[in-house]
């Protein structure tokens, strides 16, 4: 192939035929020694240093691009300090305004006192009580959000698809170039019907989708309980890791007699099972299927204690 025949690849296209989507797509990819991606008709093309080449399905890459930017990341990956949930921005004009913030609290068993958390404690505070600081300038709010000096988090108002969908990066890049991907991905080539299947992805957008659900399903089933002091009830407590991007240990237990049981009356969910920060969302919404009501352990039920072992919770 000769080199000087090769197109530059657009945004777009460099987003989408990136070195880390093709080795996300073909596992058995060596991304070593690479001199240029281009494309033709349905082929991606890999170009090695050497001079030979490999070509691989545009639409496969196209599926795993469109994939894992809408892909559902763990529950914590978005949860503040205090293991709080997304958080109304009461100063918006828009009735669904949320500051998701970074879960950095959960990323070590350390890193609650890093920082950036001890900023998004300052925000939080800021938000609740202080409304004399007037945030009401979204444009402003999402410059203090997205500082990267601080790097606290995202404003995400689901309901919207325009800039003001998700503040994030890789949200706001799919809005800016919008017509490329739409180009890429809807064309001739593409995996999508039309342009009008066409919408900017992101994983806070996602998440917050799915925490919708499961927050709306927590309803349903209170709702429907004869009293509003469900006996049936689930807790999890989380240990982060000790090592950044390093599993940690998720404990689950269950009672029969309320959130307000004894201790005594809680027993371990599937003691031989090793659970983790991915297993959270699928045991959320199994509880709800068997209509236990989920709490979070750390947050709501203090009469539970552990000891800690090499920092994983031990139900004593």
């Amino acid at each position: 192939m000769n080199k000087q025949l090769v197109v530059e690849l657009n945004i777009a296209q460099k987003r989408i035929y990136s070195i880390s989507n093709i080795k996300r797509t073909f596992k058995d990819f060596d991304d070593r020694d690479i001199a240029y991606i281009s494309l033709k008709d349905d082929k991606c093309i890999v170009t090695r240093t050497d001079g030979s080449y490999q070509s691989y399905s545009k639409a496969d890459i196209q599926v795993t691009y469109y994939g894992h930017c809408g892909r559902l990341v763990d529950y914590f990956h978005n949860l503040g300090p205090n293991y709080l949930t997304p958080m109304l921005w009461r100063n918006s004009v828009e009735k669904e305004a949320y500051v998701m913030f970074k879960g950095v609290s959960y990323e070590t068993q350390k890193s609650q006192f890093s920082p950036i958390v001890k900023r998004q404690r300052e925000l939080i505070d800021h938000v609740n009580f202080s409304p004399a600081l007037n945030y009401v300038d979204v444009d402003n709010f999402i410059a203090l959000l997205e500082d990267p000096e601080c790097n606290t988090g995202h404003l995400v108002m689901p309901n919207r698809n325009d800039e003001y969908g998700c503040s994030c990066g890789s949200y706001q890049k799919q809005l800016i170039y919008q017509e490329e991907f739409k180009q890429e991905l809807c064309g001739e080539n593409g995996i999508l019907d039309d342009v009008q299947s066409y919408e900017p992805q992101c994983i806070h957008r996602a998440w917050y989708y799915r925490f919708r659900e499961y927050r709306n399903a927590v309803s349903q089933l209170r709702n429907s309980l004869p009293t509003g002091f469900p006996t049936k009830c689930a807790a999890w407590w989380y240990a982060p890791p000790e090592v950044k991007g390093t599993k940690g240990y998720l404990l689950i237990l269950y009672t029969d007699k309320g959130y307000l049981a004894k201790q005594k009356d809680w027993k371990t969910y599937r003691p031989e099972l090793t659970l983790n920060q991915y297993d959270l969302w699928e045991y959320l919404f199994r509880m709800l299927l068997n209509e236990y009501v989920p709490y979070c352990g750390h947050t709501t039920i203090p009469q539970i204690t552990f000891k800690n072992e090499k920092n994983n919770l031990t139900f004593t």
